[in-house]
């Protein structure tokens, strides 16, 4: 099973923007398009700070079910080492709706 997309980034509207400079009360015009820009910047930042952060703990996931799909086929004798496959490309054993093996 495929996971789902990774979320998109928050984009901040302009109305929103000024929602918050509202709420932060008045400042001078030289401050305003700084504050808009470190706000959108800030929020971009956390976006992909968070994004960056999802993406280790569901690496780290990944590993750790894989490492427990590799200590159950050890116990059943189902998983077979690398040195136990021989590679043999001119040779074909089946084909398929998925490709050649």
């Amino acid at each position: 099973e495929r996971d789902p997309q990774p979320p998109a980034l928050t984009v901040i509207a302009e109305d929103e923007v000024g929602l918050m400079l509202e709420r932060q009360g008045p400042r001078p015009a030289s401050d305003v398009a700084s504050v808009v820009s470190t706000t959108v910047s800030d929020a971009v930042f956390k976006d992909i700070d968070r994004l960056v952060s999802e993406a280790q703990e569901r690496e780290t996931n990944l590993h750790k079910t894989l490492e427990s799909i590799a200590t159950v086929g050890v116990r059943e004798h189902w998983l077979i080492g690398s040195s136990q496959v021989s590679l043999v490309p001119e040779a074909i054993f089946g084909v398929g709706g998925y490709g050649i093996v």
